[in-house]
């Protein structure tokens, strides 16, 4: 008889909830600091969210050059505060946009192998 897993007790310093991007990029900078991690998710495949993504947002990365995109940082920021009629928190989508080619460079060091970026404003006129 086959044990069920979702009973098991587990010792780790850090429980992480949830495989999509941000999951399994805190994952993976835990075990980078030396603490034993455990990865849960509910699924039956890893990804979460993120597996629906049409590609890597990335602004200003090195994967945007190697493709040819060109998306600059403030253009981006104004697209994103824009679609959401300004009602997001522009500090927060900020961060998150200027990290974002950080972010992608970092898992591509990881070993990552990155082969498309989202260029979600392909039908846009960039006014910078």
């Amino acid at each position: 008889m086959e044990s069920d897993s979702r009973n098991k007790e587990i010792d780790v310093d850090v429980a992480i909830i949830g495989s999509g991007g941000a999951g399994l990029a805190a994952a993976v900078a835990s075990a980078e600091k030396g603490v034993s991690v455990a990865v849960l998710e509910k699924l039956n495949a890893l990804g979460g969210r993120s597996v629906r993504a049409e590609g890597f947002f990335a602004a200003e990365s090195p994967a945007q050059e190697r493709m040819g995109i060109d998306a600059p940082k403030d253009v981006l920021f104004r697209m994103a505060m824009d679609y959401a009629h300004w009602r997001i928190n522009p500090r927060i989508m900020r961060a998150f946009i200027n990290k974002s080619g950080d972010t992608v460079q970092w898992l591509e060091e990881k070993g990552l192998t990155i082969d498309r970026v989202s260029p979600f404003y392909r039908n846009q006129v960039f006014r910078v």
